[in-house]
């Protein structure tokens, strides 16, 4: 396997990505990583060279070979393509090939122990571009974040915008206060996770009353509760932010 020194997802992170956790030879809530990376693509103008049966047929195809452990991540990346020589911008008429790389890995679910003790965050400011929403490669800011967050013993680190907290390095959040259920609503700074909606359809389905709404980092500290979500390990509480107990 190799990629060109020119791919431009390389030179420029001119790509988008998707993860698909693979739960015990199933590919979870694959419809929606599709129709995610299909919006991505849009949004950069890059010809989705995958249709659904193949994009279906890649995932399986590597959850099947990956045999080390029931939980299997599967990575897909597609990049614009190969430039003749490397330019910012296409010359007129200039057509590239999408490169499409796929691997998948296998990882653990943390125990039992783990998730009952819960993980720990910091803050700091979101110094990431303003799209937030495409699922592009462009993620220095958020691998400087995470390290930040791993350099302090913490297992994420939560972005504050205007006041407000919007995401995780590779994560949404969840807060949860007098009985209700809270969330950043989805702008151009916050990833429409997988996980997220997910939750939101099960929250609706039992009932649990929830709202849309930003709150301030203040309202999180005092909140009773906190979550993060993403698509390898679902929901997990977070119960100390900034050296902060959340909740009990």
């Amino acid at each position: 396997m190799k990629v060109s020194v020119l791919d431009r997802g390389f030179l420029f992170a001119d790509s988008v990505y998707e993860v698909i956790p693979g739960y015990y030879g199933t590919p979870l809530f694959l419809e929606a990583h599709w129709a995610r990376l299909c919006a991505n693509l849009k949004q950069l103008n890059i010809e989705n060279p995958l249709s659904v049966e193949a994009f279906s047929m890649l995932a399986q195809r590597l959850i099947d070979q990956t045999t080390e452990t029931p939980c299997v991540n599967v990575y897909v990346q597609i990049t614009r393509g190969v430039q003749k020589k490397r330019a910012h911008a296409l010359e007129q008429g200039e057509i590239l090939i999408p490169t499409v790389f796929a691997v998948a890995s296998p990882y653990t679910l943390f125990s039992d122990d783990a998730l009952a003790e819960g993980f720990s965050g910091i803050t700091m400011p979101d110094d990431r571009w303003s799209w937030g929403s495409i699922k592009s490669t462009s993620l220095l800011a958020n691998t400087l974040a995470a390290q930040a967050a791993k350099v302090a013993g913490a297992h994420e680190a939560f972005l504050i915008h205007d006041g407000f907290v919007v995401e995780g390095a590779a994560s949404n959040i969840f807060m949860v206060k007098d009985g209700a259920v809270y969330t950043p609503p989805l702008t151009t700074r916050i990833l429409a996770g997988i996980t997220r909606a997910e939750l939101l359809d099960l929250l609706k389905k039992h009932n649990v009353p929830f709202e849309e709404e930003l709150f301030t980092l203040d309202e999180l500290y005092n909140a009773d509760e906190c979550w993060m979500s993403g698509s390898l390990h679902g929901p997990r509480a977070i119960t100390r932010l900034d050296g902060r107990t959340i909740g009990t």
